[in-house]
């Protein structure tokens, strides 16, 4: 059997698949009626080695397997771009594995997911891979394979005796944790697994000059169901553990998954955010507001209140202005009105709990509507799915959002607390999702919120929503521009700008709560606290009502400059350049495209007046769009651009071509 699409291929001959297109190809060969991935290559590099099976998901009965192979061109329910998809089942009369293989054009990355359906029957005596070294040695003669650790959904073999491993944990559950992106280089020794707490695992091949990604397309570092660990390398292989189960599974069941991007080390994170950026494809980024910032949580919802938003919006240039927890009539535990409102269980609470709430509303919803339609504003909501027994009323839920789009043109929804306990709570999230994007046709979005619990986070169902990153208040003192900065420049580094939303808070607020304290948000001015988030989604977290005329001004004037250029943004590759923020750096971001490009450049509470930041290619006709640094001065040279005479807490945004 063999299917093309574009420059995509995959065949299935003789127990071999081969699935690539022209930058990358991998093989795995059926034997024994195990998958055992035997090479990943480019056109310069590749990678193999011995006979370690794919994935070890427990008991299961390779000897009497029958296999099946599908292949087809899929877009992962409309969400995104099309991929070469082939389809690998092993069934057994107990328990089915499924699994998935795809590519999509023109890019050196190849995914795979594993999925389970029947018994799942853990395994009594876990050996890990060093244990199985001695076996493995034996086997290798007759062509054997062996398999890997319990809970391993992706294994590559790798024979190369000199690596460099870079691991790089992210983190969600962002309520707990600030410093969103950790990182740790080792040389390996190889002769025993060694284990790394990771949602990326880069191995380089010091020596040759090549390299190999492995993101964990799952939970983050300690969320798993079943498990601890994320990767394992030792001198035959390097695997991927994913999410666990425990239990069996009436249907298929996704228990993780994991892509490859291989080539030269400095391309690898470019080549997985092209990756991410096909399976999530963003219409484009959008300003939106929300009035939570402020912290008078629902108290100040109504009518009147809403009605000045819009407006105010309408003259920032804001686009979407979404109502947080208080327009609906029943009141949760967030409320500022009642004392242990309801959390999860709301239909059991109040059977209408997602009805307009007439007391704040007397006149109607579509007096908001209508009102947000003439201003050329467009509406969001705050919502929170009924966790009943995992969320088995999600199609209420979604029916109630589709409702709420049909009379109100809602279309952008912050789905808030969550709690993912099992993989029917992961299911059922993912049908609500994907049976409004089905039912809408599109229309409606989602801004999933990661600030607590076991969420989606980054990797898991990642075509559906951007995502609410963080909860920050100048009234708790949590929330500093230079922190925000950090986590966006950080992630960027790996995830591509358009999938996040980061904040801008009104600095003026609660400015005694900062004494003596140098890096206090009212001493930046509110344009350079847009200009630092602007390559993500900017969310205006705040009363803007509440904005004087100085900061009124200062962000109409950036915003209008923003949205001249920020379709050019799309599709962008987005790359964080200069220090990592800290309060005293200069550091910002560099956005190429077609053949030109953006810089916002920042300079922290730094007092050096001089700074170079390397670009690695060089760069022509520049064009300042933006800047707050009148007397700032640019030299460009050989790959870099350096700048001088910026002021504190300054930007400078431009536009270039490349040479």
């Amino acid at each position: 059997m063999k299917k093309t699409f574009k420059d995509c291929f995959i065949e299935y001959e003789k127990n071999i698949i081969k699935i690539g297109n022209s930058k990358t190809q991998r093989i795995i060969e059926i034997k024994n009626n195990m998958p055992v991935c035997t090479s990943i290559y480019t056109n310069e590099d590749m990678w193999s080695g011995a006979n370690v099976c794919m994935f070890n998901i427990g008991e299961f009965d390779y000897k009497n397997c029958e296999i099946s192979f599908d292949c087809y061109v899929s877009d992962f329910g409309g969400k995104s771009k099309e991929a070469l998809v082939g389809e690998l089942i092993f069934k057994t009369t107990a328990t089915n594995v499924k699994l998935v293989l795809f590519v999509f054009p023109y890019i050196s990355a190849l995914s795979s997911k594993v999925y389970i359906q029947g018994k799942v029957i853990p395994l009594k005596e876990n050996r890990s891979m060093s244990n199985t070294a001695i076996e493995l040695s034996k086997k290798q003669a007759d062509n054997k394979p062996v398999l890997p650790e319990y809970g391993v959904i992706e294994a590559v073999n790798i024979k190369d005796r000199h690596l460099k491993a870079k691991a790089v944990r992210l983190y969600d559950e962002t309520d707990i944790y600030n410093d969103l992106v950790s990182s740790h280089e080792k040389l390996l020794y190889r002769k025993f697994d060694e284990y790394f707490d990771a949602s990326i695992l880069m191995l380089e091949n010091y020596i040759d000059k090549k390299a190999i990604m492995l993101v964990s397309e799952g939970y983050v570092s300690g969320k798993k169901f079943v498990g601890d660990k994320d990767f394992s390398v030792n001198e035959n292989a390097a695997c991927v553990f994913g999410n666990g189960i425990d239990e069996d599974a009436a249907e298929y069941t996704y228990i993780g998954g994991a892509t490859l991007a291989v080539g030269k080390k400095g391309s690898l994170c470019d080549e997985y955010k092209k990756f991410y950026s096909h399976m999530y494809t963003n219409e484009g980024t959008y300003i939106m507001s929300n009035t939570w910032g402020d912290r008078k949580r629902d108290t100040a919802v109504c009518e009147e209140f809403m009605l000045g938003e819009i407006d105010a919006a309408s003259t920032l240039g804001v686009d979407i202005v979404q109502i947080d927890d208080g327009w609906q009539q029943g009141l949760t535990a967030n409320s500022g009105l009642v004392k242990n409102g309801a959390w999860g269980n709301f239909y059991d609470s109040d059977i209408d709990f997602w009805a307009v709430n007439k007391d704040k509303f007397p006149n109607g919803f579509n007096v908001i509507s209508d009102y947000a339609q003439k201003k050329n504003v467009r509406l969001g909501l705050w919502f929170s799915m009924d966790k009943q027994n995992s969320y088995a009323r999600w199609k209420q839920d979604a029916d109630k959002i589709l409702e709420l789009h049909e009379k109100y043109g809602a279309s952008y929804f912050k789905i808030d607390g969550l709690r993912i306990t099992d993989h029917a709570c992961e299911e059922n999230i993912f049908n609500f999702a994907k049976y409004i994007h089905e039912k809408s046709d599109g229309k409606i979005s989602f801004n999933f919120d990661i600030t607590a619990n076991r969420r989606y986070g980054y990797f898991m169902a990642k075509q559906y929503s951007t995502l609410f990153v963080e909860n920050r208040y100048t009234d708790w003192q949590n929330y500093y521009p230079h922190t925000t900065l950090r986590n966006l420049w950080s992630l960027s580094e790996y995830i591509p700008a358009h999938k996040l939303q980061f904040e801008v808070l009104n600095q003026n607020r609660n400015e005694q709560s900062y004494p003596d304290d140098i890096l206090k948000p009212s001493s930046y001015p509110i344009d350079y606290m847009f200009a630092s988030v602007m390559v993500a989604n900017p969310l205006i977290w705040m009363e803007m009502t509440n904005l004087d005329k100085n900061q009124i001004s200062a962000l109409k004037n950036i915003i209008c400059v923003y949205k001249k250029e920020r379709d050019n943004f799309k599709d962008a590759m987005i790359k964080p350049i200069g220090e990592r923020p800290d309060g005293i750096s200069y550091t910002g971001f560099n956005i190429t495209k077609d053949g030109e490009g953006y810089l916002v450049l920042l300079k922290e509470k730094n007092e050096q007046n001089t700074y170079t930041y390397s670009l690695d290619k060089n760069i022509t006709d520049i064009n300042i769009l933006a800047s707050s640094c009148p007397d700032a001065k640019l030299e460009i040279k050989d790959g870099n651009i350096a700048v001088s005479n910026m002021k504190q807490a300054g930007y400078i945004f431009l536009k270039y071509k490349l040479v």
